[in-house]
């Protein structure tokens, strides 16, 4: 056996390099699985070395029969000719296969990022040479993976979309399940076109900025006489709701405080001092959408009240689950030790009161407004309002014993949460 290692050892690697490749092949034909672009490349890289080295010994094989024949000093002229003529043509095939790999390489290279969409283990493929292309396919192992479950198209130029921390929005996206059927698809055509809209571009760009969970500190403190505030700001309360919604979604909801619209009032509903008003809606063009609001003092430290509102008069199912989304959120944000079954059924307890007891509409939602019901825990109170002809409200405002007892004696119902 070792004899024959030493008279073949040059063909060796490029049939066992060979032999990987056909495995490979059946491997890719019989489950349809596809070999990850790293090992394709490697496997082109063994193979144009295993070949040098099939030269490399067929060189040395006739340079040691050639000097077998110099010794007898016959034909020396013709082999000289002959190796001269090999090392000519060796070089010249290994410059072929080395530029032609690193080539093929270069054409065939796709960045490659491991993620999860719709709940799906995806690898994600970069495509620079349709301008840009992001192909999902499903994950099966290190080595392979599966078939195609969704694409996201870019414009052309903008890098890599998954390894920039502010990525550009895509063009166009679908994904589908294992059978095909269509989980999620659009476009932002719109953004792109000739008339490019840049206030649009920049929210989603922001928006597509990954956001890191953020626990808020919603202690209570006395602002000013006769008003409470929580500890934390606005832009704190965004950064939380944010990061927990990225864990989910991996997209932010919420924009920056200065991109909400705003107004300054002489009072609010929870104080009789100037107040700031922040409304945020992920459609100022979409006026059924749900709201999220913010009351804050002079000093934008802190917050007086978070309101979240739906209208009902335009009830659409997609609508209200979009409302009860912000409803979790905005509880996970100020209470993250509750589990998430514990949260779905906290707010669905608020919008069902909410319902069972609408107000007249000259009762509409103000500081005069007395709620049917209250919900406290550490000096956070929630309560639901809904007057007719206007939204429906779940309302956050810091609490103290003082504030529920005033509430009680105005015939609304208290709760403590049971929960954490």
């Amino acid at each position: 056996m070792v004899k024959i290692i030493r008279l073949v050892w040059g063909v060796l690697p490029v049939a066992i390099v060979s032999l990987c490749w056909i495995f490979i092949s059946v491997i890719e034909r019989i489950t349809g699985d596809t070999l990850r672009n790293f090992y394709r490349n490697l496997l082109i890289f063994l193979w144009i070395t295993s070949f040098g080295i099939v030269l490399l010994w067929g060189k040395l094989k006739f340079n040691a029969f050639r000097q077998k024949v110099d010794a007898e000093k016959a034909n020396r002229i013709v082999f000289s000719a002959i190796s001269i003529l090999i090392n000519v043509l060796s070089a010249f095939v290994m410059g072929c296969l080395i530029l032609g790999g690193a080539f093929f390489a270069v054409l065939s290279y796709r960045a490659e990022r491991i993620t999860v969409r719709n709940d799906i283990k995806l690898v994600a493929c970069v495509d620079y040479f349709s301008g840009v292309t992001v192909d999902y396919y499903q994950y099966k192992n290190p080595l392979f993976y599966g078939k195609r479950l969704g694409f996201e198209r870019y414009v052309a130029d903008i890098g890599d979309p998954l390894a920039e921390s502010r990525g550009y929005p895509p063009l166009e996206w679908s994904f589908w399940d294992l059978d095909g059927n269509i989980l999620d698809s659009g476009s932002n055509e719109i953004i792109w076109g000739e008339e490019i809209d840049e206030e649009e571009m920049q929210k989603q760009i922001i928006l597509r900025e990954k956001a890191e969970i953020r626990e808020l500190d919603a202690a209570v403190m006395d602002y000013q006489e006769d008003e409470l505030v929580f500890s934390f700001s606005i832009d704190d309360f965004i950064d939380s709701f944010n990061g927990y919604y990225w864990e989910d979604y991996e997209s932010r909801y919420l924009l920056p405080s200065s991109m909400w619209i705003s107004f300054v009032y002489e009072s609010s509903i929870h104080s009789k001092y100037a107040s700031n008003y922040y409304y945020f809606t992920p459609d100022e063009t979409m006026w059924s959408l749900p709201t999220v609001s913010v009351f804050t003092p002079s000093d934008e430290s802190y917050v007086q009240e978070i309101m979240l509102s739906f209208d009902d008069h335009s009830y659409t199912e997609s609508m209200y689950h979009l409302y009860e989304r912000t409803c979790f959120y905005t509880i996970k944000v100020l209470f993250p030790s509750f589990d998430d079954a514990e949260i779905v059924e906290l707010y669905t307890k608020l919008n069902e009161l909410a319902y069972q007891n609408v107000f007249p509409n000259e009762q509409g939602y103000s500081s005069d407004s007395i709620p049917a019901a209250l919900f406290y825990k550490d000096g956070i109170g929630l309560y639901p309002y809904f007057a007719i002809g206007e939204s429906v409200h779940l309302c956050v405002i810091p609490v103290t014993d003082q504030t529920i007892t005033a509430f009680e004696a105005k015939g609304t119902t208290i709760y403590e949460i049971p929960y954490g």
